[in-house]
């Protein structure tokens, strides 16, 4: 009963913390520098400080005593996992281990092979999907990360902390050394192309080849899976090398199903970090507003050392507040200089781009679908008012090719997967849009 009585006024204090912190686009300024004051700013509204502490009393599983920055040692030990105690040599540090009910089980194919991984799912923007966190490998799980990979369908692996990888040796070998030194061990060969990268990030595309094993009285088959590497450089970094981080890393991301690991030392300090502010990110494109404690909360419920001080908190704004300022980077504000049909067309093309996007399954992906006959090349419903008419007379600005078929719904898909041509496409049409009022308005006046 007590028990019950401590849970319910835990959900009191988060229901008081997160009621009024929804953020709409257009009141982004505002709100911010009213969060950022120590004091009570309105009846429905906490600041950051007191959102923050609600939130480590609520989510820390030992109600460690509230932290306010970074250079103060953690005293958290999470128990919520009944992994026998002969698998922790798995765990790099013993403070840091996954939830029973969010952790990775793996699929043991071998009589040698366990399930464990110190690895949890953790939500993304989509409703089904579920990406994952997880730390760098030990020397003893380099087999079970690369297990991870190939089984759970993963695209993109973004790494941080990887500068420590020489002088820690905690840290196993589990790259390639070159492109022309593929790693290898009894289960996996991983060969490697480093693409052109920065000083932020380098991006290597990795193509690992599972060999076969028996299991039971066959042998597995050959696998091969082509996936993306981002390695981020930087071990603090700020608010704008974390936007063109988070660009990067969604143009890298494959859709559909394909999952993306989030990695770091401990897993869970700056991958959690990345994981959050990524969440945060999207979710302000696709919605115009969004409630951070809402996100962080459901994340450290999964994860509780993931945002542990209050300085990344108050940066998890910083950097959504930067995001609002660049409107090159999310274009939610409006041109009013502009005539409304142009706004109306950048609109519509930034939408496109977000649903083409999205998984394709979700209603507005078939019911873009469906406009289209599958075995013809005839558009649905009324010509004159249907969406691809509107969409290939914006095309026909540009003498871009059309919609005609499903064939060119894929295509444009492809397309829609690179944000940085589908920004450029989008400039063109708008730019044409433009100038072909221009010439229409100086006709009339004449």
């Amino acid at each position: 009963m007590k028990e019950q009585y401590a849970f319910l006024h835990k959900m009191a204090l988060v229901g008081h913390v997160t009621a009024g912190t929804t953020i709409k686009v257009k009141d982004m300024y505002s709100r911010l520098a009213a969060l950022e004051t120590d004091a009570e700013v309105a009846t429905t509204s906490c600041s950051l400080r007191q959102q923050f502490e609600v939130l480590v009393s609520t989510c820390d599983a030992a109600s460690v005593k509230f932290r306010g920055s970074v250079e103060q040692p953690t005293e958290s030990v999470y128990q919520n996992s009944s992994i026998d105690s002969a698998l922790r040599s798995k765990d790099r540090l013993s403070n840091i281990l996954p939830n029973e009910r969010y952790r990775v089980v793996l699929r043991a194919e071998t009589q040698h092979e366990d399930s464990y991984i110190n690895a949890v799912f953790v939500p993304n923007l989509t409703k089904d999907g579920q990406d994952l966190l997880t730390q760098l490998p030990l020397p003893s799980t380099v087999t079970d990360f690369w297990r991870l990979v190939t089984q759970f369908n993963v695209g993109l692996v973004v790494a941080f902390d990887f500068d420590s990888m020489d002088a820690d040796k905690t840290i196993g070998e589990f790259l390639p050394k070159s492109d022309t030194e593929p790693f290898e061990n009894e289960r996996y060969v991983v060969e490697s192309r480093q693409k052109i990268g920065n000083s932020l990030v380098s991006e290597i595309t990795l193509t690992v080849h599972q060999k076969a094993v028996k299991i039971l009285d066959r042998l597995s088959t050959k696998n091969k899976q082509i996936l993306t590497l981002l390695v981020c450089k930087s071990t603090n970094p700020q608010p704008d090398c974390v936007l063109e981080l988070h660009k990067k890393i969604n143009s890298c991301k494959r859709g559909g199903k394909s999952r993306v690991v989030y990695m770091c030392r401990n897993g869970a300090d700056q991958c959690g970090l990345m994981c959050v502010q990524s969440i945060l990110l999207d979710r302000l494109e696709a919605d115009q507003c969004l409630a951070v404690p809402l996100v962080v909360g459901n994340i450290k419920a999964i994860r509780p050392q993931v945002i542990p001080t209050l300085d990344q908190y108050k940066f998890l704004y910083r950097v959504l507040k930067l995001a609002h300022e660049s409107q090159n980077v999310y274009g939610n504000v409006g041109d009013v200089e502009k005539p409304l049909s142009l706004q109306i067309l950048k609109a519509r093309w930034n939408l496109f781009g977000h649903i083409l996007r999205r998984d394709s399954d979700i209603p507005a992906n078939r019911a873009t679908r469906a406009y289209f006959i599958q075995y013809g090349h005839k558009l649905r419903g009324r010509p004159t008012t249907t969406l691809p008419i509107v969409l290939n007379r914006d095309l026909g600005l540009i003498d871009h090719f059309r919609l005609h078929s499903t064939d060119d719904l894929v295509k444009i898909t492809e397309l829609a997967k690179d944000r940085k041509q589908w920004r450029e496409l989008s400039a063109r049409i708008e730019k044409a849009a433009e100038a072909s009022q221009t010439v229409n308005w100086d006709a009339t006046r004449q």
